[in-house]
C-alpha cells in the first residue's frame, strides 16, 4: 500500500516538474479594476528592466504561481491579454470567481510593486502564420484575454485580412476598457468587425443583445468561407456553438477553442469523499471539479493545467462513479483518473499521492 503511494507522488511531482520550466519573477507595474474583474501590467525588477521578457504568439499563456501558505503552492493559467513583437510587459485580465483559489488569492495581493512568479508563455491556441481567409474571434466575458491579444496582433501586420470579433458579456461593465480599444480599432480598420453583444439588462444598451448562436454568427461574419473560428469562453457555449456551426456546414477541423477549466457544475446534489490512506471525509457539493474542491479544502494535491493535459493531479478511483466535465490529453490508468477533469455522481473513495 505504502509503494502504490510512493510511486503515485514520484510519479505526480515528476510530471510536474517535467511541465514545469523555471519561472520569472516579475513585479506588478500596474493594476485596474473593473467591478470583478481587474488587470495587471508586470514587468522585471528595476535591476534587469533592460532584458525584454521572452517572446510568444497571441493566444498563449502564463501560469501565475500563488504560495497559499498552509495549503502549500497552486498555479493558474491566464492568457496573455496582449501582444507586441519585443515585449517589455505582460497584460493579464483576472475575474474573481466565486470559488477560485487563484483569483481571490490574485485580487486580494496582486497590487501595484508586489512581486509574482509566473511560469514563461506557452499553449497552441494561436493562429497559423499565413492567413488565407476571414478569422472569426468569439470570447464570452473574461475569454476575451487570448483574442485581445490575436486583434492586436492582426492589426499590426496581417490587416488585409478580414477579422470579425465577437464578444459576449452579461454586464457592460465586463467590457472594461477594452470595449474602446476595439471601436476605435474597428474604425481605423475596415478589415475588423467588432460585434460586442450584451446578455443582461442595460436600459442605456443599444447594440446587439442575447444569446450567441451558430446562426447569428455566421450573419455576423464578412465572407462565407472563414479560414477558421477561435472561440474562448464557458464549455456548454462552446460545444452549442461547435455543433450549430457544423450543422451549418463548417468543416469542424476550423473550429478551436480554449478552454483552462471545467464549467460550472449543475449537479447540486451532495456527495461524500473519503481520502486514503488519511480516512479524512470531505464533502462535494456542486464544485467544478474535484480539483476545486480537494484544492479550497488544503487536500495536499499537485496540479498545473487544471483541463487535463499535464497529468498532475491524478488520483486512484477506489470506489464509486465519476462524470468527465472534460475531455482529458493525458492517458491514465483505468484506475486514476485526472481530479481537474472529474466530478463525482456518487460518493467516492479516493487515493490521492499525499493525502
Amino acid at each position: 500500500m505504502f509503494g502504490i503511494g510512493l510511486r503515485q507522488t514520484l510519479r505526480a511531482t515528476a510530471l510536474a516538474r517535467r511541465h514545469r520550466p523555471a519561472p520569472l519573477r516579475l513585479v506588478v507595474a500596474a493594476r485596474r479594476d473593473h467591478g470583478n474583474c481587474f488587470q495587471l501590467t508586470l514587468r522585471r525588477p528595476w535591476l534587469s528592466l533592460w532584458r525584454p521578457l521572452p517572446r510568444f504568439n497571441a493566444g498563449m499563456y502564463v501560469a501565475l504561481q500563488a504560495p497559499l501558505g498552509t495549503r502549500g503552492n497552486a498555479s493558474r493559467r491566464y492568457s496573455l491579454a496582449g501582444w507586441r513583437r519585443l515585449p517589455w510587459r505582460y497584460e493579464l485580465a483576472i475575474k474573481r470567481e466565486p470559488k477560485g483559489l487563484i483569483s481571490n488569492w490574485a485580487g486580494d495581493t496582486l497590487l501595484r510593486g508586489h512581486r509574482v512568479s509566473i511560469l514563461p508563455p506557452a499553449g497552441d491556441f494561436v493562429l497559423p502564420r499565413g492567413l488565407g481567409g476571414e478569422v472569426v474571434l468569439v470570447a464570452a466575458g473574461i475569454g476575451i484575454t487570448p483574442l485581445r491579444a490575436m486583434v492586436q496582433a492582426w492589426a499590426a501586420g496581417r490587416r488585409s485580412t478580414p477579422m470579425t470579433l465577437v464578444w459576449s458579456v452579461r454586464q457592460r461593465a465586463e467590457l472594461m476598457d477594452y470595449d474602446t480599444e476595439f471601436r476605435a480599432l474597428a474604425a481605423a480598420q475596415p478589415a475588423l468587425r467588432y460585434v460586442p453583444v450584451l446578455t443582461g439588462d442595460d436600459a442605456t444598451w443599444h447594440g446587439e443583445r442575447g444569446r450567441v448562436d451558430a446562426s447569428r454568427l455566421l450573419g455576423w461574419c464578412q465572407t462565407r468561407d472563414a479560414q477558421g473560428v477561435w472561440m474562448c469562453a464557458s464549455a456548454p457555449m462552446m460545444d452549442a456553438l461547435r455543433a450549430g456551426l457544423v450543422a451549418q456546414g463548417v468543416d469542424d477541423a476550423r473550429i478551436h477553442h480554449e478552454a483552462f477549466a471545467a464549467a460550472a457544475n449543475q449537479d447540486q446534489q451532495c456527495y461524500r469523499l473519503e481520502l486514503q490512506p488519511s480516512g479524512r471525509e470531505l464533502t462535494f457539493c456542486g464544485e467544478p471539479s474535484l480539483l476545486a474542491l480537494l484544492q479550497a479544502e488544503g487536500a495536499p494535491i499537485v496540479s498545473d493545467c487544471r483541463n487535463g493535459t499535464c497529468g498532475s493531479c491524478i488520483v486512484q478511483l477506489r470506489a464509486g462513479s465519476v462524470r468527465q466535465v472534460i475531455s482529458p490529453e493525458f492517458a491514465t490508468a483505468p484506475n486514476e483518473l485526472l481530479a481537474c477533469c472529474c466530478v463525482p455522481t456518487s460518493d467516492l473513495v479516493l487515493r490521492c499521492a499525499a493525502a
